[in-house]
């Protein structure tokens, strides 16, 4: 019997493509693009940089009808952030998921249920206004 020996392909090493992580760690297409194919209402982002001291560039506060609806929305901007590059988004929720904080580095996203949003009123807080209404 004769030994045949077949000749293999090597085969491709798969290089392992990572998206790039948008310049200056702006998330912002990304955070709202998930909020709304999430279904999340009234979304809204405003710039914090000059409130914030520097610490993050934009916020943005969504509404979810219901803590599922909360849970889902974060689960989603989450997994969104990660996807398109960013180190390990912070997530921090209360058990009722009344409010979800996720801390993107260069943007905070605050995912709320109608009365907690109503309660603490964060676009009035954070809304930049001169004195003397300049």
């Amino acid at each position: 019997m004769s030994e045949q020996k077949t000749k293999t392909k090597p085969r491709a090493k798969k290089s392992a493509k990572k998206k790039a992580a948008p310049a200056s760690g702006d998330y912002s297409a990304v955070i709202e693009t998930a909020l709304s194919e999430g279904k999340a209402e009234d979304i809204v982002s405003l710039p914090t940089l000059e409130q914030s001291g520097g610490l993050f560039a934009r916020m943005f506060v969504a509404t979810a009808g219901n803590p599922r609806h909360a849970a889902a929305l974060g689960e989603r901007v989450a997994k969104a952030l990660k996807q398109a590059g960013c180190r390990a988004p912070a997530v921090e929720s209360s058990d009722e998921r009344e409010w979800i904080l996720i801390d993107a580095g260069d943007a905070l996203v605050h995912i709320m249920q109608p009365a907690a949003r109503a309660r603490y009123d964060l676009e009035s807080l954070w809304r930049f206004e001169p004195p003397g209404g300049e």
